[in-house]
């Protein structure tokens, strides 16, 4: 895209980035089906290693920007915006699955983006899709652990009953 072009329909280059990284974030939610999966737990996070391995380029793209932000700060409330978006996109299907709590939700996340950096670097995705099934199995034991887990009043504690 030329410069004029990028000019003509963004306004200025952080704004083409900001909308850059907005859509990759969302395409990236709808694609791995990390948001609200009506599918149950079983399938949460299923697609996340076929759609690593079909567009690197897109977690690639959000991990630069990333790197950049962190000495860019310009960058910053963007990056983490979308890391904020990721996060919610979890928690609402970890509610819908009876687990409650953002520090759940981030813990996930974690567990999620660092499984990303992994493939991106091994390129296997059956060391990912193992991963996340065990994920997924920690996440059942969770939510079982007496029919649903919460967070109890403002905390992020999480709490399960004996």
């Amino acid at each position: 895209m030329t410069h004029g072009l990028a000019s003509y329909h963004f306004g200025t280059r952080e704004t083409m980035i900001q909308e850059a990284l907005k859509w990759a974030v969302e395409h990236t939610i709808e694609t791995t089906h990390l948001a609200a999966s009506t599918d149950g737990l079983g399938s949460f996070a299923a697609d996340v290693p076929r759609t690593l391995s079909e567009s690197p380029e897109d977690a690639v793209f959000q991990y630069d920007l990333l790197l950049r932000a962190l000495r860019t700060p310009g960058l910053l409330d963007d990056v983490r915006k979308s890391y904020d978006d990721y996060v919610a996109a979890i928690a609402a299907s970890l509610n819908g699955f009876g687990i409650e709590g953002d520090a759940v939700a981030r813990l996930v996340f974690a567990a999620l983006d660092g499984l990303t950096l992994q493939q991106l670097l091994y390129g296997d995705t059956n060391r990912i899709e193992e991963a996340i099934a065990v994920l997924r199995q920690l996440l059942s034991l969770l939510a079982a652990s007496s029919g649903t887990a919460s967070a109890s009043g403002a905390s992020d504690e999480v709490v399960l009953s004996q």
